[in-house]
């Protein structure tokens, strides 16, 4: 699990993950890093709602992938702020 304090900037860092990867299809990029992507993102939902603080593990990943794709690098931007914008999903 992740924390209260840090649960929204998860939300907000793993939904900016998700429109990344939907603009890496749509921009034709190989199916072969989409599909490599998609194996760090599969791991997060978990992250998030497990019985333990997984919040170090969390940010782990956004690293990691942000290292193989830097366009990813603002999601790991998105976990570290304080807090998202006022209701960034709207």
């Amino acid at each position: 699990m992740i924390p209260a304090e840090k649960l929204d900037s998860a939300l907000y860092a793993l939904s900016g993950v998700v429109v990344e990867s939907r603009a890496m299809a749509v921009n034709g990029r190989s199916s072969e890093q989409l599909a490599e992507v998609l194996d760090f993102v599969e791991y997060l939902p978990p992250l998030l709602a497990g019985p333990d603080d997984e919040t170090d593990g969390f940010r782990a990943f956004l690293e990691a992938l942000a290292a193989r794709y830097p366009e990813f690098g603002f999601a790991l931007e998105r976990f570290d702020a304080e807090q998202p914008p006022r209701q960034w999903w709207s």
